[in-house]
């Protein structure tokens, strides 16, 4: 009965809105994907993309932290 958000992140913010916000989608929805070709219902789950509003390095200085801002993190919504 579990529900999960799965949350699409990427790195800096250059380009266009809308490019970020594919982008994040983008990594969310292929790990969606994955989850539910492998016998996850859809109905317990969502994908939403976050762009560049929820990075762990705002300012990255080396290529680990750059790294570590392009991820996808799976939230516990219900249990």
């Amino acid at each position: 009965a579990m529900n999960i958000e799965i949350e699409g992140h990427i790195n800096g913010c250059t380009g266009s809105p809308e490019g970020r916000q594919w982008l994040s989608d983008s990594r969310a929805k292929t790990v969606y994907d994955y989850l539910e070709r492998n016998g996850i219902a859809g109905t317990r789950m969502e994908a939403v993309g976050y762009g560049c509003t929820k990075m762990i390095y705002p300012l990255p200085k080396n290529e680990e932290e750059k790294k570590l801002n392009r991820r996808v993190e799976i939230k516990i919504t219900k249990l």
